[in-house]
């Protein structure tokens, strides 16, 4: 698919690009195509799909939309909301995945702060029955939720000590120091 062709651009089919198994290239073609200010109904139709039956459409979908440029990644800020539902509802642990890498990107206010999300990450980060990758994102996400109110780093700080004492993979490892850490150099009220 040439995406100078503006007959190409016409005949673009996110589902059938989705439906199959995507290659780095494919996901570069089709943000390029929706990554202009003018092709919000395109991120619209691509962001869509996340919430597709088919798991690898909204699989690939939610991947796709980790590739999308800083601007684009403000577009998605409206979308919030509708990301952490599908975040703690999904059942695809892929699909999980790249909506955390999303809500990272992303700036916690008073205005956007959720009890049940970040409720949702404390719980996660000791259980074991979560990926690594994903008990990792959810450590740096209740250290961002937990920068909104600085009150709540205790909390964070109690439940990041359930993971003293276990051999730890590196990546939760990483995460638990480094938040730790920034924990530390918080300015104390």
């Amino acid at each position: 698919l040439c995406l100078t062709n503006p007959v190409a651009y016409r005949m673009f089919d996110f589902r059938e690009r989705l439906q199959g198994r995507l290659q780095p290239d494919d996901i570069h073609e089709m943000t390029a195509y929706v990554q202009t200010p003018a092709n919000d109904k395109k991120k619209e139709q691509l962001f869509a799909f996340i919430f597709d039956a088919d798991k690898r459409v909204s699989d690939n979908a939610a991947w796709t939309l980790t590739f999308f440029s800083v601007a684009d990644n403000e577009w998605l800020k409206v979308k919030h909301d509708e990301i952490v539902d599908e975040a703690m509802r999904t059942t695809s642990e892929t699909k999980r995945r790249n909506l955390l890498t999303l809500l990272l990107r992303q700036p916690f206010t008073p205005a956007n702060l959720r009890t049940d999300f970040l409720n949702f990450c404390m719980e996660g980060i000791p259980n074991t029955r979560i990926p690594v990758a994903i008990r990792a994102q959810l450590i740096r996400l209740a250290y961002a939720q937990c920068c909104v109110y600085p009150e709540l780093f205790d909390e964070l700080k109690l439940v990041l000590s359930m993971l003293e004492g276990f051999n730890l993979q590196p990546s939760i490892k990483t995460a638990l120091h480094n938040v730790l850490k920034a924990i530390d150099r918080k300015p104390k009220k």
